[in-house]
């Protein structure tokens, strides 16, 4: 099959003569009636002629990088190449490649590599010599390390490694200071090194799907974070240094194994979703409730496959609450102060125990999606129908012998 980013858009040299002969020559081997564009589309090439043909135009003299889409008719090509200027861009993502060659080292005007969804393995040491790269995109392929010199992208600033084959954090990424973003989900990390401190510009780290079960306390100087995620995961415990991370706005602990909340969470100012679903939560902190609503940004609070059998009644300091999902829990009642969450939109109650909701279920004006399927209702509370801006009601799945709400 053609090289897809050839597929799409459309490589050229100075010399842009020599690439539309080379375009004619693969068109001709399957029919002179083809046009550039429908070979460019075509997929009959064999895999090792689509390497040789990819490794033809990168190694070619005079190579300046330019890309230019199908639509463009061959006169604006021209115009274009008159006009070029050093490439920037180098966009090969969803090919089948399996190495990039070692001339990539020669692109020093390049800014943004995007290399994902291939076959690589290995990359070249010429990565390195990319002084003015900010985003270099790695994410599906098959790296188990990367390359030297890779610390000497001093201007990268978004690093997306996730779908590799990565069992470690190397040392290189850690002295890349200037990184804002960095990936590595879905590798094979089964710790995260204390250097992890060193990166303190960076504003999202996402660790989900790997083999983690701590977390050590330096990441608490990453102070400029917004976004960890840290979901699918073995992770037991959290370390109150969490607390000093002011700026995070997105915390995920989805999936691993915590079996209780560390306080230091009421400490994040700006949190506004706090994803703890799918561990082994048995009950929530009194106080945490309080300590959130100080800041009161807390938007969206998932807490759906626990255990618990009990919500504490401080849960009705959480006023700005607007995402509230508790569904596959053990809960037997809710306390009074849930009608307290005047900004309630969503509440997901499915998969409980509940006998009984209190009346002040009524207060919830707010809320439009309301989940109560398989649990022990027997009855509802006649308040029920206050609900006035309810546009999703489930209660499939509950012994209810009364329908009283939907009479006129």
């Amino acid at each position: 099959m053609f090289p897809r980013f050839i597929r799409f858009k459309l490589l050229l040299y100075k010399n842009n003569t020599f690439a539309f002969s080379r375009l004619r020559q693969f068109a001709e081997s399957f029919s002179p009636s083809l046009t550039i564009k429908e070979i460019i589309s075509s997929e009959k090439l064999k895999v090792n002629e689509r390497d040789k043909i990819l490794l033809d135009f990168w190694n070619a003299k005079g190579f300046i990088g330019v890309w230019v889409s199908l639509c463009t008719t061959a006169d604006q090509v021209r115009q274009k190449i008159q006009n070029r200027k050093e490439l920037k861009q180098l966009d090969l993502k969803l090919n089948r490649l399996n190495l990039i060659p070692e001339e990539i080292g020669d692109f020093k005007e390049l800014e943004m590599v995007f290399l994902g969804h291939n076959q690589i393995k290995i990359l070249p040491e010429g990565m390195g010599k990319l002084k003015k790269l900010k985003k270099l995109h790695l994410w599906k392929n098959e790296l188990t390390s990367l390359p030297k010199g890779i610390e000497n992208l001093e201007k990268l600033e978004e690093l997306l490694l996730g779908n590799n084959k990565l069992k470690s954090l190397s040392i290189e990424i850690i002295k890349l200071k200037n990184l804002k973003k960095l990936s590595l989900d879905g590798n094979q990390l089964i710790s995260i090194p204390i250097e992890i401190k060193n990166l303190v510009n960076l504003e999202e780290l996402s660790l989900e799907g790997n083999e983690l079960e701590t977390i050590p306390s330096e990441i608490g100087n990453l102070a400029n974070l917004k976004k960890l995620l840290l979901g699918c995961n073995k992770i037991k415990f959290i370390p109150e240094e969490i607390r000093k991370l002011e700026r995070l706005e997105k915390f995920s602990l989805r999936e691993n194994k915590l079996q209780e909340i560390p306080m230091g969470i009421g400490k994040l100012k700006n949190l506004r979703l706090l994803e703890l679903s799918y561990n082994q939560l048995t009950s929530i902190p009194e106080g945490l409730p309080i300590e959130i609503a100080k800041y009161g940004n807390l938007q969206t609070l998932d807490l759906s496959g626990n255990l618990l059998k009990a919500l504490p009644e401080s849960i009705g300091h959480l006023k700005n609450l607007e995402v509230f999902l508790l569904t596959n829990n053990r809960l037997e009642d809710l306390p009074v102060e849930i009608g307290k969450l005047w900004n309630l939109q969503t509440l997901d109650l499915s998969g409980n125990l509940l006998k009984v909701l209190p009346e002040s279920i009524g207060d919830l004006k707010n809320l439009r999606r309301f989940e109560l399927a398989e649990n022990r209702l027997r009855t509802l509370p006649k308040e029920i129908v206050n609900l006035k801006n309810l546009s999703i009601f489930s209660i499939i799945g509950n012994p209810l012998n009364n329908l009283f709400f939907l009479k006129e």
